[in-house]
C-alpha cells in the first residue's frame, strides 16, 4: 500500500486527533482569561478541570456501546468534530463556576468519545 493511499484511508483520524489538539492549545492559551475574568481561586479552576476528566472517563467507558450502534465511519467522526467544537465554543461564554464545570464535563465527553473512536477506525484499517 502506497503512502498517499494511507494518508486518504486515515484522513478521518487525522482530522480528529488534529481538532483535539487545537482544541486544546486554544483552550489552554485562555486559560489566564478565563480564569481572570471568573475571578477564581487555582483550586477552583483545578476543581472545573476534573469534570472534564470525569467526562472523559465516562464517555471512555460507554463508547464501545455507541460504537456498535454507529461505527467509526467519516460521517460519524465528523459529527463527533462539530460536538467538540461546539463544547469548545461554549467555553467562551461562561460565566461562572458551575457553568466552567458543565463545560469542562461536555469538553472532556466529546474528547474521551472522539479518542477511542477515532483510535478504533485506525485499528481498523488494513496495514501497509
Amino acid at each position: 500500500m502506497s503512502f498517499v493511499s494511507t494518508l486518504r484511508l486515515s484522513q478521518a483520524a487525522l482530522a480528529g486527533f488534529a481538532s483535539i489538539g487545537a482544541g486544546f492549545g486554544s483552550y489552554a492559551a485562555a486559560i489566564p482569561d478565563l480564569k481572570a475574568s471568573l475571578d477564581i481561586t487555582e483550586s477552583q479552576l483545578g476543581l472545573a478541570l476534573f469534570f472534564g476528566a470525569l467526562g472523559a472517563v465516562i464517555s471512555m467507558s460507554a463508547s464501545a456501546t455507541l460504537m456498535a450502534h454507529f461505527g467509526t465511519g467519516r460521517r460519524f467522526i465528523a459529527l463527533i468534530m462539530v460536538f467538540l467544537s461546539l463544547a469548545f465554543f461554549g467555553l467562551r461564554y461562561v460565566s461562572d463556576l458551575p457553568g466552567l464545570g458543565f463545560a469542562m464535563f461536555c469538553v472532556g465527553l466529546c474528547t474521551g468519545f472522539l479518542d477511542v473512536v477515532v483510535n478504533a477506525r485506525i485499528s481498523e484499517e488494513p496495514p501497509a
